[in-house]
C-alpha cells in the first residue's frame, strides 16, 4: 500500500463528541489528524449523546448532521421499537451465526 495521500476515509462511531467518552474522544482526534494530513474523512455516528438514547427514543435530536466541518459528520437516529430487546433475543436465537452477532439483544441498533 502507498502512502500517496489524499485518502477519504470513514469513521464510524456509536457517538461522537459532543457526546463525551474515551472512544468518542478517539475518534474525534482520529478525525482531525487524519484531516490535518490531507485527508478527507467522514463521521457516521449516531444522533445520541448519553447511552440510555440506544434503548429509548429521545423526543427530538438534539444532534444534526455537519457536512462543512473537517471532519465531516453524518448523523443518524439509533434504531429503537417497541419490544426491542424481546424481539431481538428471540431472532438471536435462529441458527445462523451472522445473524446472531447482528441480533444481540443488548446491543445499540445504528
Amino acid at each position: 500500500m502507498t502512502a500517496d495521500r489524499p485518502w477519504h476515509v470513514a469513521v464510524f462511531a456509536h457517538r461522537y463528541p459532543p457526546a463525551l467518552g474515551g472512544a468518542e474522544r478517539y475518534c474525534q482526534l482520529l478525525g482531525e489528524y487524519l484531516v490535518s494530513q490531507g485527508d478527507r474523512v467522514s463521521v457516521f455516528t449516531t444522533t445520541a449523546l448519553e447511552l440510555n438514547e440506544f434503548w429509548q427514543r429521545s423526543p427530538r435530536p438534539t444532534l444534526r448532521d455537519e457536512p462543512d466541518a473537517q471532519p465531516s459528520i453524518r448523523r443518524f437516529r439509533p434504531a429503537t421499537f417497541p419490544l426491542r430487546r424481546y424481539v431481538l433475543k428471540a431472532a438471536s436465537l435462529v441458527p445462523i451465526r451472522r445473524w446472531q452477532a447482528a441480533a444481540q439483544p443488548c446491543n445499540p441498533l445504528c
